[in-house]
């Protein structure tokens, strides 16, 4: 079901798309995800606040990247 699938918003054009994720493993504030995003692709993180698919966003890189976004 499209409305409890898991997802993501993946940050494409300048713009987040709502983008289909399967998760594996999950732990306190960590998640694991299987399939739906590649290694680099950019994602909304969900401290941005309210931000709809559609939305126009910027993206701005950590330096050095966390142990999180490594992950990804």
């Amino acid at each position: 079901d499209a409305a409890t699938d898991p997802w993501v918003l993946r940050v494409e054009g300048g713009r987040a798309t709502r983008s289909a994720v399967k998760l594996g493993l999950r732990g306190e504030g960590m998640l694991e995800v299987l399939e739906g995003l590649s290694h680099g692709d950019a994602v909304v993180a969900p401290a941005a606040g309210t931000v709809d698919a559609g939305t126009r966003v910027r993206i701005h890189r950590l330096d050095p990247p966390s142990e999180f976004a490594r992950a990804l």
